[in-house]
């Protein structure tokens, strides 16, 4: 393939890469690997998860099957970034003749579900958890004031509008998403999203109200 037909490509597949991000749920990054230019092989990036950067170094997924010329894809495997749980996606881009020329990597942080499966876990099987192979030794309690806190970040920077600029739309908005999500459920959530919206817990509860009379009678 001539590079006119290699930049053809790359460029149809950065062009997916915003659209499909945004169908994703936050939070989560696409990057595009240029294979010719390896190692330093990423040529777009969708999304802020890890420091990926444009002609940024590969992550090993993408040299080892390079070095080892095995390009199967890979599905769902686990990554951890300094603060985060990932699971990640690699699928491997041929050309017409079959040569490998690009990968796609998929990351998706799934830290805050790996805290609602240990509140769910704690909430159905009590104090021995379903697969604690040692039923005298108690599972350490689930982090619930992080797990609110994640939340209530994941919510807020999905609006994209920073806390001290924000109007009561957008804060009515979070609020909402809060409450789809089951937010509120969560123990002192009403005090957590005051503080964090710089509200009274008052107008958090004025807010559910509104958002309370906005569904339609049964």
């Amino acid at each position: 393939m001539g590079d006119l037909q290699r930049e053809a490509v790359l460029g149809a597949l950065a062009a997916l890469m915003g659209p499909l991000n945004r169908t994703l749920t936050d939070p989560s990054e696409i990057i595009l690997h240029d294979l010719s230019k390896l190692p330093n092989s990423i040529v777009a990036v969708a999304g802020h998860l890890t420091d990926a950067r444009i002609g940024g170094p590969a992550d090993a997924v993408v040299t080892d099957a390079a070095a080892s010329g095995d390009f199967t894809e890979r599905i769902g495997y686990r990554t951890v970034d300094e603060s985060a749980e990932l699971r990640s996606t690699t699928v491997f881009i041929p050309d017409a003749s079959g040569t490998m020329i690009a990968a796609l990597t998929i990351n998706y942080d799934v830290s805050l579900w790996a805290s609602v499966r240990a509140i769910a876990e704690a909430m159905l099987f009590g104090r021995q958890s379903r697969t604690d192979a040692h039923p005298d030794t108690a599972p350490v309690a689930p982090d619930i004031d992080r797990l609110a806190d994640k939340l209530l970040a994941q919510a807020i920077r999905t609006h994209g509008v920073p806390v001290e600029l924000m109007q009561k739309r957008h804060k009515l908005a979070i609020v909402r998403d809060l409450q789809a999500g089951g937010f509120f459920a969560l123990r002192e959530s009403v005090e957590t999203a005051a503080r964090a919206l710089g509200v009274t817990r008052f107008t958090i509860y004025n807010y559910l109200n509104e958002i309370g009379a906005e569904r339609p009678e049964s």
